[in-house]
């Protein structure tokens, strides 16, 4: 089985793919992100406001199920990646495949789920 990390030094993107002009991956996430996400709340109005963090594995049975959507255009990576003529999505696809060690079987990917609450 594959795994991706989110909170890996390479980082996952919300897809495999960036905005980019060369689609690579996105860094991790900001360390400072639950401070940036209860600065959002008190702007909002929210007061007493409070994070937490939950692990979460998305078990996906290949990885063509997991960059399908990216190949057919969904989301901005997949918007991005349809811009490109045929031989660099075909390299973008490669290169993705690569960094995930695909196995020809199931990936596992474990991300951090952040979950802020406040009053009003």
């Amino acid at each position: 089985m594959c795994t991706l990390r989110r909170r890996s030094p390479r980082g996952w993107p919300s897809g495999p793919l960036t905005q980019s002009a060369k689609l690579r991956h996105r860094p991790p996430q900001e360390p400072d992100a639950t401070a940036r996400l209860c600065s959002l709340f008190e702007g909002a109005g929210f007061r007493d406001v409070q994070t937490t963090t939950e692990a979460h594995r998305f078990v996906l049975p290949s990885f063509e199920a997991f960059f399908g959507p990216f190949k057919r255009g969904g989301g901005s990576s997949g918007q991005a990646k349809l811009t490109l003529p045929e031989a660099e999505r075909r390299a973008v696809r490669e290169e993705v495949k690569r960094n995930l060690g695909d196995t020809g079987g199931p990936m596992g990917i474990d991300v951090e789920l952040r979950f802020a609450r406040g009053r009003r």
